[in-house]
């Protein structure tokens, strides 16, 4: 016959076999823990190099570039600064007649801030309109313009060509000369943009002319209205 017992409980054996499964499990558990971590720890270094590495490259990129700009700035001042001291013997002053708006008039005490006028119509609508004080128009005023002009043989001698002249009244541009006054009658001449005087005096004339005409012009449209 067969002991029950004997297969029915576990052995000394069967139990330190357990006991090692347990424990090499753990130890495989940890190991793998442990493995994972490193991995996680060498992929968030790496990660950091690679971002590391694509700033630099960014960063080098951007100096390039600025260099080159810088580099042709530096060519571009040379060429002007050359160009200017050859052009010196052919400077000419000059002056330009340019304009910007203005207030027809000062600011009254019948609008508000922003220049309107509010009120009530006859059928008892609130009206709001813009005062006559804010109306804008141009004003004209002289522009110096160091010109350069240049005899021109091939046709006469007297003949010129006249060059790129004087900066735009913010500064930032340039206005293209496109001919000097001889003397014709204002009236004659039909817009101002690219014209230059030799005499200032004929400039400020030229310049109270047509503010004269901006003034009539404003002040019969207001009588008018």
């Amino acid at each position: 016959m067969y002991d029950d017992d004997f297969y029915g409980e576990p052995s000394k054996y069967d139990e330190m076999v357990d006991e090692f499964k347990a424990v090499l499990r753990q130890e495989v558990k940890e190991e793998f823990q442990a493995e994972m971590a490193r991995l996680k720890e060498e992929n968030d270094r790496l990660q950091d190099i690679k971002k590391n590495w694509n700033a630099k490259v960014a960063e080098l990129e951007y100096m390039k570039t600025q260099l080159k700009r810088e580099m042709e700035t530096a060519k571009e001042d040379a060429r002007r600064a050359r160009l200017s001291e050859l052009l010196i013997p052919y400077l000419k002053q000059a002056w330009a007649v340019e304009s910007r708006w203005k207030y027809l008039r000062e600011k009254c005490d019948k609008c508000d801030e922003h220049g309107y006028i509010h009120f009530i119509s006859p059928q008892g609508h609130k009206v709001t309109e813009t005062c006559d004080c804010r109306q804008q128009i141009l004003e004209y005023f002289l522009k110096e313009a160091e010109i350069v002009q240049i005899e021109n043989s091939r046709y006469s001698k007297d003949s010129i060509d006249v060059w790129f002249g004087y900066t735009s009244e913010s500064g930032d541009s340039y206005k293209q000369v496109r001919r000097v006054y001889q003397g014709e009658d204002f009236e004659e001449i039909s817009k101002c943009y690219g014209l230059v005087f030799l005499d200032k005096g004929d400039a400020q004339r030229y310049c109270d002319y047509l503010n004269k005409k901006v003034i009539e012009k404003a002040t019969a449209k207001l009588k008018g209205s």
